[in-house]
């Protein structure tokens, strides 16, 4: 699991190089009779003309809504972490709770690379090699766990 999320990361990386570097655009559609900022930024559409890539400004509408529903999911985690230790009486970080993190965190590290956002980059980038360490080492002693219980099962017959 954390081979694929690595892959991902890099995918995304690699495709926003190109991004960062693509200066070389010409504008295709422009609606001047837009009248709000945020409806004449959506309304341009600028494509390469190298490599044909579209513009971030085409798609700010999609990037804001990856970077709400990412910072929605982060911030869940902790929500369900605090019922679990209502719930117990006592501090508890459920699994479910490094699920969500990487999650949000992988979703919100992509709109970070979409509006070249380097702290948070960084921040999140980082952030994913924690949750992933987590995540394995909650693994292996699920692993281990039941490895025990099954040379038990298997000692006991």
């Amino acid at each position: 699991m954390n081979k694929t999320i690595i892959v991902f990361l890099i995918g995304i990386v690699l495709l926003n190089i190109n991004v960062a570097f693509c200066e070389d655009s010409a504008t295709l559609v422009s609606d001047d009779s837009a009248t709000s900022w945020i409806e004449r930024k959506l309304s341009r559409t600028h494509v390469c003309s190298k490599c044909g890539h579209i513009d971030k400004e085409t798609n700010s509408m999609f990037w804001l809504t990856v970077g709400f529903f990412g910072q929605l999911v982060f911030t869940s985690r902790f929500i369900i972490q605090w019922i679990k230790s209502e719930r117990r009486k006592e501090s508890y970080i459920p699994h479910i709770f490094w699920y969500l993190s990487i999650v949000g965190s992988i979703l919100l590290l992509t709109y970070a690379i979409s509006i070249e956002a380097w702290p948070i980059i960084f921040g999140q980038a980082f952030g994913i090699i924690v949750y992933s360490r987590n995540m394995t080492l909650i693994a292996r002693k699920k692993n281990k766990e039941a490895a025990e219980q099954k040379a038990a099962k298997d000692g006991g017959e």
